[in-house]
């Protein structure tokens, strides 16, 4: 499984999709936001259909969804799918953390996934986790 198998114009495509959900949802009736919402979930299904399940779609339908308990599923599916073909989990474990943190108060659930994640760090993300660790230690 390649970690980006993708092309720039299937994810411009979903990318369109989710700013016009983000757009719409600032000012949309609840109807309009859900249309929205089921155009990036088509969109990721076309793309699973195309390429075969991958973690991104997970991800990306998990960063949108609006309840916790379908996020954390998400995330965890993207998670196992990840393992499963040596893809890195670090952006799915850091979304995962927050949600667990924020939406749900499991503060133990988060350390643990930001200690699954710390040997993926890059300098790049070391700042947001070590705010989420941080958070997670309170």
């Amino acid at each position: 499984m390649d970690a980006w198998p993708f092309t720039e114009e299937d994810w411009e495509a979903v990318e369109d999709a989710i700013v016009a959900l983000v757009n719409a949802s600032s000012e949309e009736a609840d109807e309009v936001i859900a249309a929205k919402l089921k155009d990036v979930f088509d969109l990721l299904e076309a793309l699973a259909i195309k390429y075969g399940p991958h973690p991104v779609l997970y991800e990306t339908k998990a960063d949108i969804l609006p309840n916790p308990a379908g996020r954390v599923e998400l995330y965890r599916q993207a998670i196992s799918l990840a393992e499963s073909h040596a893809l890195q989990t670090l952006t799915i474990r850091l979304s995962l953390a927050e949600v667990l943190i924020e939406d749900l108060g499991d503060f133990a659930g988060a350390r643990k996934e930001l200690a699954a994640c710390k040997g993926e760090l890059t300098e790049d993300d070391l700042d947001e986790w070590q705010a989420l660790t941080d958070r997670a230690n309170k």
